[in-house]
């Protein structure tokens, strides 16, 4: 990977890191005029609820502007357009920004809330929408790189296999 393509990928991820859950983030290239992008909604309880209507999981991503790993993240997976189709398809995707005042607030309520305590960015965890249950599945982030630099499809099979656990687990306890 040459100096040049790592400074885009990181340009990329600052980009769509920065982008609200009533923006757009369009991201260009020069193969593609607008790609599609991550619809990421800031965290609120109010937020889950509405994932608890749609019977959809919710991803948290935690991170913050500063963070290299969390921008290579971005920029290596995340841009990925099979990654964004999946993630927008299937979760109700969640953004904390760690080091902006306002997010700080709702990293300490999602701590509380959830009872997860986060030690490191980034970070990736994926909540139950009905029980409320979350998971902490950063080693998806760390396993999608041990491959290859950005191997987003480990990523969506990862993400894939925590869905399925945690649905497990659910139906497990349901059933007690």
């Amino acid at each position: 990977m040459t100096i040049k393509s790592i400074m885009l990928s990181i340009i990329i991820a600052l980009f769509s890191i920065s982008c609200t859950h009533t923006e757009q983030c369009p991201i260009s290239d020069s193969s593609q005029a607008q790609k599609e992008y991550i619809q990421w909604y800031t965290y609120s309880r109010k937020r889950l609820e509405i994932a608890k209507l749609q019977k959809r999981p919710v991803l948290v991503f935690i991170t913050n502007n500063e963070c290299e790993a969390c921008n290579i993240f971005f920029g290596a997976v995340l841009s990925k357009q099979k990654v964004i189709k999946k993630l927008n398809d299937s979760f109700v995707n969640v953004s904390i920004d760690n080091l902006r005042p306002t997010m700080e607030d709702d990293l300490d309520d999602f701590s509380k809330y959830h009872g997860e305590k986060v030690d490191t960015i980034p970070s990736l965890f994926l909540i139950e929408p009905v029980s409320g249950m979350s998971v902490d599945i950063s080693a998806v982030i760390t396993a999608s790189f041990l491959v290859k630099s950005g191997n987003a499809d480990m990523f969506l099979e990862m993400l894939d296999l925590a869905v399925k656990k945690i649905i497990g687990v659910m139906q497990t306890t349901k059933g007690q």
